[in-house]
């Protein structure tokens, strides 16, 4: 029995032997990688560079095991050598900042609505890209060259899209009639409020309104207005005078006002 007992304790000592002197070599290996820290943080990429941290502190925790098995020594060195391989340098932003900061000198109200709003989109992506730590150096130059190109394809706009509105509003009534017709035309044509037009930028339009006192022997006042096409609103009074019966030289006095609101420039 003592013979047997000592045969396992030789048999297993020479095992143990074994197995240290075959990881030896591995374990060598792994620590060589593991001494060539690096320690550039602030050169890579934070996603990449984290990685490259978990991988490295896994290392050193299977170099540090009494006995550590050829397989986790062989996952722990090519976790690590993957982690090294994929280490990204930060994106160099620089000219990117500075195409950024050119938009902002740009006045949008010269270029049609289209093209302003293609450069717009490529500033939002470039700003996030601007803001994105693991942005690579690909993503980086793509949003350059997007907001290039949009630069280059803006459009110098000459006419605007406007939206008209307008509304009649009586100011005072002396029996001149109590059901009425109000009209707005422009260009000749009879307007509807919200109707669209297109007209050269910063310019006017002349807008005509009239008023017909419904009766039998309708009375009819009109007035024409000059819209400038700034935004702001014009008001113009009409009045209209009975010409029959015992009112009449009698007024009404209404108010015209109108407006028109920039939709698009082209």
């Amino acid at each position: 029995m003592k013979l047997k007992k000592f045969s396992l304790v030789v048999i297993t000592s020479i095992a143990v032997f074994a197995l240290c002197s075959c990881n030896a070599e591995q374990k060598e290996s792994l620590a060589a990688m593991i001494n060539q820290t690096i320690q550039c943080e602030e050169t890579y990429t934070p996603a990449t560079y984290q990685d490259y941290e978990a991988a490295l502190s896994n290392a050193n925790n299977i170099l540090e095991k009494t006995f550590s098995s050829e397989q986790e020594l062989s996952e722990a060195e090519e976790t690590l050598q993957a982690a090294i391989d994929h280490l990204e340098i930060k994106a160099d932003k620089s000219a990117l900042s500075a195409l950024l900061n050119r938009t902002k000198t740009i006045d949008e109200e010269q270029y049609t609505s289209a093209s302003c709003r293609r450069l717009d989109t490529a500033i939002s992506y470039a700003s996030m890209v601007m803001d994105d730590e693991n942005a690579s150096q690909w993503d980086v130059d793509y949003a350059a060259k997007d907001i290039e190109d949009r630069l280059e394809a803006l459009v110098v706009a000459t006419k605007g899209r406007y939206q008209l509105n307008y509304s009649f509003h009586m100011i005072s009534n002396a029996h001149v009639g109590n059901e009425w017709l109000t009209i707005a035309k422009y260009d000749g044509a009879y307007i509807q409020k919200g109707d669209i037009i297109t007209a050269p930028l910063n310019s006017s339009v002349s807008l005509r309104a009239q008023i017909f006192e419904e009766d039998s022997i309708p009375d009819m006042g009109s007035g024409k207005v000059r819209l400038p096409l700034d935004g702001s609103e014009k008001t113009a009074a009409i009045y209209v005078s009975e010409n029959a019966g015992r009112y009449t030289g009698n007024r009404a006095k209404w108010n015209f006002s109108c407006s028109a609101k920039l939709l698009e420039r082209i």
